[in-house]
Order: structure tokens, then C-alpha cells, then sequence
């Protein structure tokens, strides 16, 4: 079987922007994480949960839109101007309709969303002895230990 190498060369073209945009993608993603997991683990669990929700509402809204890309091309290659400009109607306000759903659930859901602090009993004080010394000095360290 022979390559085509005019058809892979368009197709290389029309893919390679996409495929940059999803390795920015990749890169942004792996920073949040990164830089959750330097603040905390319950930072980083919360991204990762926020970041299944994205990729649900993204799969949702790319499904939705490449229906309606669908319908207006076909509609648009049929000639038939009016149809199309109704697709792209009923597609604006289906968007303007779920995202007001969308902002009226969060608007009412529990709580609003706060960093939690470290519980400071897990810090170390300032104030506290080092485990060696019994009680802390007026000098600030442990006296040293005389034979």
C-alpha cells in the first residue's frame, strides 16, 4: 500500500496547531498540580476533583458543539441560509440558557469555597524546647551538658 504524502502533509497541517494547544494544555494542568501539592495535599486533591469536573463540562460542550457545527455547515452547504442562521440562534441561546444554570447552582450550592489553615498544633513553636532540654532557657538554646 502506498502513503500518500500530499494527504499526510495536509493533514499534518490541519492537526498540528491542535496538537500544541493540547500540550499547553498538558503544561498548565501539571503546573496547578505542582504547585497544589506544594501547598498542601488537601490543595492538590481539590484540584484534581475541579479538574474531572473541567474535563466533564468540556467533553458536554464539545459534543454540544460539534453538533452544531454539523447543522450549520449542512444547512450552509444546502443553501439554506435561514435554517442555518436559526441553528446558530437556538445554539447562542442554548449557551446563554446553561450557563445561567450553571452560575444559579453555584450560586446556591454550600459554603464558599476558603483554603482551609494547617491545624497549628502540627507546627513547630518558636517558644518550644528542643526535644533535648527539659525546659527552655533564658538563652534561647539547650545548656550545654557538662560530664
Amino acid at each position: 500500500m502506498k502513503l500518500n504524502t500530499e494527504r499526510l502533509h495536509t493533514i499534518w497541517h490541519l492537526t498540528w496547531p491542535q496538537g500544541i494547544m493540547l500540550l499547553c494544555q498538558f503544561v498548565i494542568g501539571i503546573t496547578d498540580v505542582w504547585a497544589g501539592g506544594r501547598i498542601g495535599a488537601e490543595v492538590q486533591a481539590s484540584i484534581g476533583l475541579i479538574t474531572q469536573c473541567h474535563m466533564m463540562f468540556m467533553a458536554l460542550a464539545m459534543a454540544a458543539v460539534n453538533g452544531a457545527v454539523a447543522s450549520i455547515s449542512q444547512s450552509l452547504g444546502a443553501g439554506q441560509e435561514v435554517r442555518a442562521r436559526r441553528y446558530v440562534g437556538l445554539v447562542v441561546l442554548g449557551c446563554i440558557g446553561i450557563g445561567a444554570i450553571i452560575a444559579a447552582a453555584a450560586s446556591f450550592s454550600s459554603g464558599t469555597p476558603s483554603l482551609r489553615t494547617r491545624d497549628s498544633s502540627r507546627r513547630p513553636r518558636a517558644s518550644s524546647p528542643p526535644p533535648s532540654c527539659s525546659s527552655p532557657p533564658p538563652s534561647g538554646g539547650c545548656p550545654a551538658s557538662t560530664p
